[in-house]
């Protein structure tokens, strides 16, 4: 299994999806500062001083991991970020998700919200094991070795 996972086709392929995952909801976001603040603010994590900057700053980091991860460039460190960046908004996402449940009394496998990930409304425990997932494809290629992190061949 770890072969297989580990093949570089595999990686490569992970890459790609990743990089289009990433570009779309970038893309996205770029195009809708505003309409990100909103519901970066629904957090209740941020600084209301911050909110606009990490709203316009966010969606090009988003762009460019995106294309560092098509690339192969500045991988390792891509990889890191992608997974660092996954990690805190897991955890955002999670904290939200109770701050709406101990409000509503709604149940957490019944969550849906905007949680401004550039896809609209999700099902919050499935965002949440995306985001472990791509927290995982990010640690799998820092840790891969380089040969494997190459275009296949």
């Amino acid at each position: 299994m770890k072969r297989l996972l580990l093949h570089p086709l595999m990686v490569w392929i992970y890459r790609i999806v990743v990089a289009v995952v990433l570009l779309y909801a970038g893309v996205k976001k770029v195009w809708m500062p505003m309409e990100f603040a909103r519901l970066l603010k629904e957090y209740q994590i941020l600084p209301n001083q911050l909110l606009n900057l990490v709203a316009v700053m966010l969606p090009w980091i988003e762009v460019v991991c995106g294309v560092c991860f098509i690339t192969g460039l500045w991988l390792r460190g891509t990889a890191l970020l992608l997974s660092g960046m996954n990690a805190v908004f897991g955890i955002a996402i999670a904290f939200r998700a109770w701050l709406i449940m101990a409000t509503t009394g709604i149940g957490f496998f019944d969550l849906t919200f905007d949680c401004g990930c550039g896809f609209g409304v999700v099902y919050i425990p499935t965002k949440i094991v995306e985001n472990l997932l791509l927290v995982a494809v990010g640690m799998l290629v820092l840790f891969s070795r380089r040969e494997v992190q190459d275009t296949p061949t």
